[in-house]
């Protein structure tokens, strides 16, 4: 199975006369001059065969040859092709032709590149996965790690207590003393969420762990007011949420929510209805969630679209949104494997109908 090709984030075009050695470095890793002949010699064919069926492709207009700026360029003859690019999503199509897959590293900040946490960007993301969390507490940098594949698993392996701490931490998880109701993954118990604000205050007050980051604990303080108190051995009864009584018990109204499948009451905070898969359309369920909150009324496409515009522009929501398209009345998100895809309002509304939909069930 051959290498994917990876390329830095934020690349858009993929230079010409890079591309055979690229995807004959991926077909036959650590090949080039290699002292073995008979490896060598396959590389430097597959490298060739791969240089005249992109020549072709350019020459009959398959793939569409631009300068360093993405403005279109003419058909590239001898020294020519020596400043040609072609835009990154061709040349992802003309990579799968021998089954290369072409992957966008996520755009890391400055403290990522030196394996730590940006607290800046962490302490504003209100739920994370159970594995980020875990990560966050030993001061690791989740970020670049791939939740869709087992990267994160040598992260864990290879950080002392990892493992030991994400163990309790999904031992613990349903406790209602320390941690809200939060996304579920029935796949990968490792994929469930968890409120960065309640593992820290429970990693402190509870566990007593040793030696956490300080933005780390400090993360503790943003809970809101009816999750603050700290049950103690003088005050076990200490309610941290609307959704459990005195002794820990759900209330006689999220019991009858359950019996029944209807909407949780307003004052829990949780959207009705079945949410969407992916994580874009999750957001614009959320949006909509909260303007129909706000306004009583049912929101439409245009206002979520909106909305999600206006989280994009101020830096909100930073693991989905990556920029507002106002053009296209749209927005660009990144998928969980890092992809870059746009989302158009008329796909928003499909989301919504199917939500509103399930509602109503």
């Amino acid at each position: 199975m051959p290498e994917p090709i990876r390329l830095p984030a934020g690349t858009k075009r993929v230079k010409v006369t890079s591309i055979p050695a690229d995807i004959a470095d991926a077909i036959h890793p650590g090949k080039m001059g290699s002292k073995d002949t008979a490896a060598s010699l396959r590389w430097e064919l597959t490298r060739s065969k791969c240089e005249k069926a992109l020549a072709e492709a350019l020459k009959l207009g398959d793939l569409n040859a631009t300068d360093s700026e993405g403005f279109p360029d003419v058909i590239p003859m001898g020294a020519g092709i020596e400043q040609c690019f072609i835009s990154v999503g061709q040349f992802v199509t003309f990579a799968a032709r021998y089954s290369v897959s072409v992957v966008i590293e996520k755009p890391q900040s400055a403290a990522s590149a030196k394996g730590l946490p940006d607290w800046s960007l962490w302490r504003h993301i209100p739920q994370v996965k159970l594995w980020q969390a875990v990560l966050l507490s030993l001061n690791v940098d989740p970020d670049g790690l791939d939740s869709d594949y087992t990267d994160f698993d040598d992260a864990l392996e290879a950080t002392p207590d990892a493992i030991k701490r994400l163990r309790l931490l999904i031992a613990n998880l349903s406790d209602r003393t320390y941690f809200r109701p939060s996304t579920l993954n029935l796949g990968d118990s490792r994929l469930h969420g968890v409120y960065l604000a309640d593992f820290s205050r429970w990693a402190v007050s509870k566990m007593l762990w040793p030696n956490l980051p300080s933005e780390f604990v400090s993360i503790a303080g943003s809970l809101p007011t009816e999750f603050s108190k700290v049950p103690t051995a003088r005050n076990p009864d200490v309610r941290v949420g609307k959704e459990t009584s005195k002794n820990g018990n759900p209330t006689p109204e999220i019991r009858r929510a359950k019996r029944t499948s209807k909407a949780i009451p307003e004052k829990t905070n949780v959207i009705p209805g079945k949410l969407p898969r992916i994580e874009i359309a999750k957001l614009a369920i959320k949006a909509a969630w909260e303007i129909e909150q706000k306004t009583k009324r049912t929101a439409s496409a245009k206002d979520v679209m909106q909305r999600l515009q206006d989280w994009a522009e101020g830096g909100n929501e930073p693991e989905v949104l990556m920029r507002a398209e106002k053009n296209k009345r749209a927005v660009s998100w990144r998928t969980v494997k890092g992809a870059e895809k746009s989302w158009d309002v008329q796909a928003c509304g499909t989301a919504l109908q199917r939500w509103i939909k399930s509602r109503n069930n």
